[in-house]
């Protein structure tokens, strides 16, 4: 489960209704501190809308219209052929076959749901006043000596070897928001580190 500084954490659950529909629910657990010591608490998050590009939505899309019509086909037509097999019971190929189904059907409901509580950053939206979704901040890294560019892109984006990270990461959450010359301070699993913003660019 993803952690942010405070070492609260989110998970999502899939939970499969009578109707055959699957839905995700996300879950907060939060840690809470007493006199009497520390807890975990667990909340289910009401709907909260998520950013993301025009890019990444459409990246989206078009991995659920291909699993949805290519794959649901494919899958379609391997049961029917491993049905001419005969018996069912012992019937390695089907039991693949419908694997594959249940994992794609998994797969779509999901994008669905998702797609469902995304918000899309459009172009006029976003400013270089601040880091924020779509924009492109370079930083140095003050500790090391060494200037980095990210992309600030949602979290169904992200991809951290290519320095494209989510707006909902520990380096993403902290540089939300600041602007060029401000300095921020942020946690990460080896400790401690600090970024000056160089510049924000589109």
């Amino acid at each position: 489960m993803p952690q942010n500084r405070n070492g609260d954490s989110l998970f999502f659950r899939a939970h499969l209704l009578d109707s055959g529909t699957i839905i995700f629910i996300l879950f907060h657990v939060r840690t809470v501190s007493s006199n009497h010591g520390s807890r975990k608490e667990c909340f289910i998050m009401a709907d909260q809308k998520r950013r993301i590009t025009k890019e990444g939505l459409q990246k989206l899309q078009d991995e659920l219209d291909h699993r949805m019509s290519v794959v649901r086909n494919e899958i379609a037509q391997e049961i029917e052929f491993a049905r001419s097999y005969g018996d069912l019971s012992e019937n390695a190929e089907y039991t693949e076959a419908k694997n594959k189904q249940t994992e794609n059907e998994t797969r779509i409901a999901y994008l669905q749901d998702e797609m469902s509580r995304l918000e899309v950053v459009l172009d006029e939206d976003i400013t270089t006043d601040s880091v924020s979704v779509g924009t492109t901040v370079t930083v140095k890294n003050l500790d090391k000596n060494k200037t980095i560019v990210y992309s600030i892109v949602g979290s169904n984006e992200s991809d951290p070897f290519n320095n494209r990270i989510s707006d909902e990461c520990a380096v993403g959450q902290a540089l939300a928001g600041h602007k060029v010359g401000d300095t921020v301070e942020v946690e990460v699993p080896v400790g401690t580190i600090h970024l000056e913003i160089l510049d924000i660019s589109r």
